[in-house]
């Protein structure tokens, strides 16, 4: 799952960090700007799903405000999640931050890992509240962790259900086996064979799924 990214950040640097780390994880950077004003603009007009937004944009708080004004504006409320970026980190700062209910904080001096982590969350929390549309009107949710097609159930062992899930966080692009058999059987000591019996099961109950097999390599579930 990928999104399409905003970036709200007045250090130049920092801004293209940003960008490279989130093309580079699959996620669309659909505009950057170091101005709240026409942040908001872009928001609309690009459909951002993702903000990374740094909490102090020339000196002041414009960074809160800007949340502010999503949290209260009826046609974006509950749709941006929003990463802050900051390089302050007195508790009222914070505090104030925190009321605009954001994805996740980033401290400067940041790396690569705070990134990925923080993309990974954001990825959890909007899986954990959509239901997945993919492969012929199939729909799975992980919330409840539901398989559905036409309104009927379709019943998955633990270990397909978590290859799915697995498959779905990264839809579109490749999942190694060694990935796959670390997400389903976490350090249970199963071969590839093992692997690829679950995947001909799955295929079996879910038989218009677009899953392409990379010999030897891994799996890409096609959205």
């Amino acid at each position: 799952m990928s999104f399409k990214v905003g970036i709200v950040e007045d250090e130049p640097i920092v801004a293209a960090f940003v960008e490279q780390i989130a093309t580079k994880k699959g996620h669309t950077v659909v505009f950057s700007t170091d101005c709240d004003i026409e942040a908001l603009k872009l928001i609309r007009e690009k459909a951002a799903e993702l903000i990374f937004l740094d909490i102090n944009l020339k000196g002041k708080k414009e960074g809160i405000a800007l949340a502010q004004k999503i949290a209260t504006d009826p046609t974006l409320s509950g749709k941006i999640a929003i990463i802050y970026i900051t390089a302050y980190s007195d508790n009222d700062t914070l505090m104030q931050a925190s009321k605009t209910k954001p994805c996740n904080f980033i401290a400067k001096p940041f790396g690569e890992k705070e990134l990925e982590i923080a993309l990974a969350l954001a990825t959890q929390k909007r899986l954990q509240k959509e239901n997945i549309q993919f492969s012929a009107g199939y729909s799975y949710s992980f919330q409840e962790k539901k398989l559905v097609k036409d309104g009927v159930t379709i019943k998955l062992t633990n270990n397909e259900r978590k290859l799915l899930e697995t498959l779905l966080k990264s839809s579109n692009h490749l999942v190694s086996n060694e990935q796959l058999l670390y997400e389903v059987w976490e350090e249970k000591l199963v071969t590839e064979s093992t692997l690829r019996d679950t995947v001909y099961r799955l295929r079996k109950k879910i038989p218009d799924i677009e899953l392409e097999n990379i010999a030897k390599i891994g799996y890409v579930l096609k959205m």
